[in-house]
């Protein structure tokens, strides 16, 4: 999958009838972060990815909530993420840290230190629910 636009990332927004503030809660981004992308920054690939999975536009699978009364977006899981956590779901996935850091855009070394403690770097919350989600490991969402 090729980066998406910037037009791409807005018309998603559009689609599910969501403000830029709601957009940057659920990336776990401040709102001129989220303006930025809108107007002239790439957004991530693995946020723009569970972007698709809301808006049911991703090419390979679909999302739904466990609760079959709520939607997806009210399934989002918005607390951080761990070091530990993020090794589980890649060892989960069976990804070696390389081919980790291609699945989410990350250079080697950035991933690396996202599993190492005392690093105090993590993935944002639509990066995490996207991992949680390819790794089955989503405690809302399937």
């Amino acid at each position: 999958m090729s980066a998406p636009s910037i037009s791409e990332v807005k018309r998603i927004r559009h689609k599910l009838n969501l403000t830029q503030s709601q957009m940057a809660q659920l990336l776990g981004i401040t709102l001129r972060a989220y303006q930025k992308r809108e107007e002239v920054m790439k957004t991530r690939k693995t946020e723009f990815e569970m972007l698709q999975l809301l808006a049911g536009e991703h090419e390979l699978y679909v999302v739904c909530s466990k609760d079959p009364s709520k939607s997806p977006i009210e399934g989002w899981v918005m607390d951080d993420s761990t070091h530990e956590e993020l090794r589980a779901i890649r060892e989960s996935l069976g990804l070696t840290i390389a081919q980790m850091a291609e699945l989410t855009g990350y250079a080697r070394s950035g991933w690396n230190t996202k599993e190492l403690p005392d690093q105090g770097t993590t993935v944002r919350p639509g990066e995490y629910n996207y991992l949680m989600l390819l790794a089955n490991k989503h405690p809302n969402l399937y």
